[in-house]
Order: structure tokens, then C-alpha cells, then sequence
């Protein structure tokens, strides 16, 4: 991992120049220790870009600065564990999605909308093409004249829908549009809600 301490250092704000650098760039992280005008020790630290600090402290003694600088360490370690891991997830991840998957989306804001979709190619590891079916009301009952629970049709493709193509992510999650996430179907009836 490139360090940017050197060339941020000067841009950042208030670094005292009697401070004493500690660096960690494998973490992207640097700690500059100084004594306050009352020589009290003190701290601040810097993660990634950014020019303001972090925390900026004082403490009652070397002992608690040395504990808290440790202990944001194993923080930020952990934090850099886990981009690194999830990185590597997304890498590796392949799609379990087939011809004839079914996905579906549930979304809304005053009612419950859902759609189903129909996997009708797997063009790569992480890319499938896809059609909206419709679907068919369940006539569930304990609902309203405005709610029901509905399943999808597959092969009855919406006449005015054409396949198109999308990238699939962890989970086999796949983004049609901001508000809509399709999942796979869990093979149960959804529940959806409508006005007029």
C-alpha cells in the first residue's frame, strides 16, 4: 500500500514540529506525539487523505497515550482485515444463479411493490441477462382489497420488457435499479400491496 504521510504531511493541520512520527503504512495510519504547553503528552493521528485529524488528545500520562495509541492500532488493523477480506470475497465470487433462476425485488415506500425476474443467460462468473414474468395473485386470505400475496409465472415474459444484461454481487444480489434489489426467490408467495 502506497503511504501518502510524506506528501500529506505538510498540508496537514497543526502537526506540532517537535512531535515524534509514529507510522504504520501498511495501515495507511501515522500518530504524532508531543508535549502540551503544560507538558502534558499528547496525540493526534491521521488515517488514508484525510487532513484533519483523526482524534486529538491529551493525556494524564505516557502510559495512557501509549494504551490508547495501541488500542485505535488494533482498530484500524481490524478495519484494513476486513477490506481486505470483502475485497477478496468480491473477487472470487461466482454467481449460483442459472438459466431459469428465479430472483425477486420487494420495494416501496407507501406500498409494496414486486417483481420477479427470469435468468435467461449466464454470460459470466458475475454477469447474467435477465427478464421481468409476470405474476399471478394468490388470493391469500386475512388481506385487504389492496394487498395479496403473489407468485411468479415463469416463461411469461412482460410483452414490453427486453432482456437485458447485470452485473451480480455477493449473495447473488443483483442491483435493477437505486431502489430496486433483486434476490433469489425463496420459492414462497411475497406479499404485495397496491392503491386503487
Amino acid at each position: 500500500m502506497k503511504s501518502h504521510i510524506d506528501e500529506l504531511r505538510l498540508k496537514r493541520i497543526h502537526i506540532p514540529s517537535s512531535a515524534d512520527e509514529q507510522r504504520h503504512d501498511d495501515l495507511d495510519l501515522v500518530f504524532y506525539c508531543y508535549l502540551s504547553s503544560s507538558d502534558q503528552p499528547c496525540a493526534m493521528s491521521f488515517e488514508g487523505r484525510r487532513l484533519k485529524p483523526s482524534f486529538k488528545l491529551r493525556f494524564q500520562s505516557e502510559e495512557r497515550r501509549k494504551a490508547y495509541i495501541d488500542s485505535w492500532t488494533d482498530g484500524r488493523q481490524k478495519e484494513v482485515d476486513i477490506k481486505i477480506r470483502q475485497q477478496k470475497e468480491r473477487a472470487e465470487f461466482k454467481t449460483t444463479l442459472t438459466v431459469g433462476s428465479i430472483v425477486s425485488t420487494s420495494w416501496g415506500w407507501e406500498q409494496t411493490n414486486v417483481e420477479f425476474y427470469e435468468i435467461t443467460k449466464v454470460k459470466t462468473a458475475k454477469k447474467v441477462c435477465l427478464r421481468e414474468i409476470q405474476k399471478k395473485l394468490t388470493n391469500a386470505s386475512g388481506y385487504s382489497s389492496m394487498a395479496d400475496k403473489v407468485l411468479p409465472v415463469p416463461g411469461a415474459y412482460l410483452a414490453d420488457d427486453n432482456e437485458f444484461e447485470k452485473i451480480v454481487s455477493i449473495g447473488n444480489r443483483i442491483n435493477i435499479s437505486s431502489c430496486q434489489t433483486a434476490t433469489p426467490w425463496n420459492g414462497k408467495p411475497q406479499y404485495c400491496s397496491w392503491y386503487g
